[in-house]
């Protein structure tokens, strides 16, 4: 585990350790299954625990280009969060919810932020994703920026297309 992993994993106890002080007694499921996550976050931290992380800054490259299996990563954790925040805005807890799908944006942005250059599809994805995910969010802004970003590299017209839908869905909210 790395800084980076361990950093995460603090974020992540935190969200869920808020989740569950603010979930109804009535929503067992919904309670046991944020449980469940958070032993097993516990047990990743305690495993951590006596290492002293050195903090030091790479960039690992494979001739020339960035390794994208860190971006890969955050992209999937980003959509098992947007899952996990979809369900729980299904079963009416939208505080939940809420967290869920900020933590799922920060993830997505993270992302962006790891790809150094352009790479296409997965520029496009990464932030027609992360532009959905503000929109889950409420943060009209943010969603027409990340959208317009992609769309100015001329992504490709499946993925364009859903950009502009985008756009179409937070422009009048923010006008």
């Amino acid at each position: 585990m790395n800084t980076h992993d361990y950093r995460f994993l603090l974020s992540e106890r935190a969200t869920l350790n808020r989740l569950i002080a603010d979930s109804p007694p009535s929503d067992i499921i919904g309670r046991m299954s944020l449980e469940n996550r958070l032993r097993q976050v516990e047990e990743e931290l305690e495993a951590y625990e006596g290492h002293s992380p050195r903090v030091v800054n790479a960039r690992l490259t494979f001739r020339g280009k960035p390794v994208i299996s860190e971006i890969n990563r955050l992209h999937d954790r980003a959509m098992d969060l947007a899952a996990l925040a979809f369900m729980e805005r299904a079963r009416g807890n939208a505080a939940k919810a809420s967290a869920l799908f900020e933590s799922a944006l920060e993830c997505e942005i993270a992302a962006i932020e790891a790809l150094d250059e352009y790479i296409e599809p997965m520029f496009s994805v990464l932030h027609r994703s992360a532009a959905t995910l503000a929109l889950d969010c409420y943060q009209y802004r943010k969603a027409e920026r990340l959208a317009e970003k992609a769309l100015a590299q001329d992504p490709p017209a499946e993925i364009a297309e859903e950009l502009r839908d985008v756009l179409k869905q937070a422009s009048p909210k923010t006008s």
